[in-house]
C-alpha cells in the first residue's frame, strides 16, 4: 500500500519552514528537489509522439483515483511526471499522460479514445511493460486478466461521459533501478465488449424464483428471487448460468432497475457471494434496495451482459 503521502509533505513543509526562519539553508533548498527521498522516474515510450504538457487541474480532474489514493496525492502535490505520448491505430488513440513512481512502484495513467459515443467495454490482448533493453518488466494478458492474477502489473480504465474517452491506470510494483529509466509501453489486440440489454418482466411482489432464458453470450437463463427483510428493505438475488463463461470476468452480468429512464439507486450493498435459491446455494448476486421503491408501480427491469463486439 502507498504511504501517507499527506503526512509526508507535512513534515517536509514543518522542516522547510524551520530552516527558513533559521536562514541558514534558505540558499540550498532553492536548488533541491522538495521530496528529496522520491525516486521520480524519467519515462518514455519509443516511436509515441511528444505533445504538449496539460495543466495540473486537466491531469487529476480526469481520473477517477478511488484505488490509488496515493497517486492523486502525488500528483496534486506535484509529483505527477507528464508523458503525453500517443500512437494512433485504426481510429484508436491510445496516450500515456502522467507517470508517478516511487519506492513502492510504477503507474502509468493513460487515456483511450476509440471514437465512441457511449461506454462500451475494451479490453487488450496483451499490456507490456519493458525496459530500454526489451527485457519484460511486466505482462498482463487477456487470461491473466480474466482470472485476477496480477502479480505483475494490473491496468483498469473508466468511461469518462464528458470526454467520451476511457481514462485509466497502469499499475506495477517495478521501481526505477536510479534517478531515470527509459522504458516502454506495448498495449495490443484491443477488443469491443458490447452491452447487451434485455428487459425482462419481472414481478417483484413474487416471492418465488422466477426464471427467464437468455441463450445468448454464453447465458443460458437467469434466476431471480426477491426476499423481504421486514424493515422496510428488499433483497434482490439473482444467479446465471453459463454454457461458456469465458466472458464473466469481462462483463459481469446484472440487473438494473429503472424508473422513468433512470436508474432507481440501492439502498444497501451489493455483494457477489453464495446465495440460496430455490434451496440451493449458488454463485450469484445480492443487491440491497427499499421495498417501497420496487414495489411502487412504473418500474421496469433490464438485464445487462456483455458480448464481444
Amino acid at each position: 500500500s502507498y504511504p501517507d503521502f499527506e503526512a509526508m509533505w507535512m513534515r517536509i513543509e514543518a522542516a522547510r519552514n524551520e530552516q527558513d526562519e533559521q536562514g541558514t539553508f534558505a540558499a540550498s533548498l532553492q536548488k533541491k528537489p522538495l521530496f528529496r527521498g522520491r525516486r521520480l522516474a524519467v519515462l518514455s515510450v519509443a516511436a509515441f509522439v511528444l505533445l504538449a504538457t496539460p495543466v495540473l487541474a486537466y491531469i487529476t480532474g480526469k481520473w477517477e483515483f478511488n484505488n490509488l489514493k496515493g497517486v492523486e496525492s502525488a500528483i496534486q502535490q506535484g509529483f505527477g511526471q507528464p508523458i503525453n505520448k500517443k500512437v494512433t491505430n485504426s481510429g484508436v488513440t491510445f496516450t500515456i499522460d502522467t507517470a508517478v513512481s516511487d519506492d513502492n512502484g510504477t503507474t502509468l495513467l493513460y487515456s483511450l479514445n476509440t471514437g465512441d459515443k457511449q461506454e462500451r467495454k475494451w479490453m487488450f490482448d496483451q499490456f507490456e511493460f519493458k525496459d530500454d533493453k526489451g527485457n519484460s518488466i511486466a505482462r498482463m494478458d487477456l487470461v491473466q486478466m480474466m482470472k485476477m492474477k496480477w502479480d505483475n502489473g494490473l491496468y483498469w480504465h473508466n468511461w469518462n461521459e464528458e470526454s467520451r474517452t476511457y481514462n485509466g491506470f497502469f499499475d506495477t510494483s517495478w521501481t526505477v533501478p536510479g534517478k531515470e529509466a527509459n522504458v516502454q509501453l506495448s498495449a495490443r489486440g484491443l477488443q469491443a465488449f458490447d452491452y447487451v440489454r434485455v428487459p425482462i418482466d419481472l414481478d417483484p411482489r413474487k416471492a418465488e424464483v422466477q426464471t427467464f432464458p437468455i441463450h445468448d453470450g454464453g447465458i443460458e437463463e437467469l434466476k431471480v428471487q426477491f426476499v423481504k427483510d421486514g424493515q422496510g428493505q428488499a433483497l434482490l438475488k439473482y444467479s446465471v448460468s453459463y454454457t461458456d463463461d469465458s466472458n464473466f470476468n469481462i462483463v459481469g452480468p446484472q440487473i438494473v432497475v429503472k424508473k422513468e429512464g433512470g436508474m432507481v439507486i440501492r439502498s444497501g450493498d451489493k455483494a457477489n457471494r453464495m446465495i440460496p435459491i430455490e434451496g440451493h446455494l449458488e454463485w450469484g448476486v445480492q443487491e440491497g434496495y427499499s421495498s417501497d421503491e420496487l414495489l411502487q408501480g412504473g418500474n421496469s427491469f433490464e438485464f445487462v451482459y456483455g458480448v464481444k463486439g
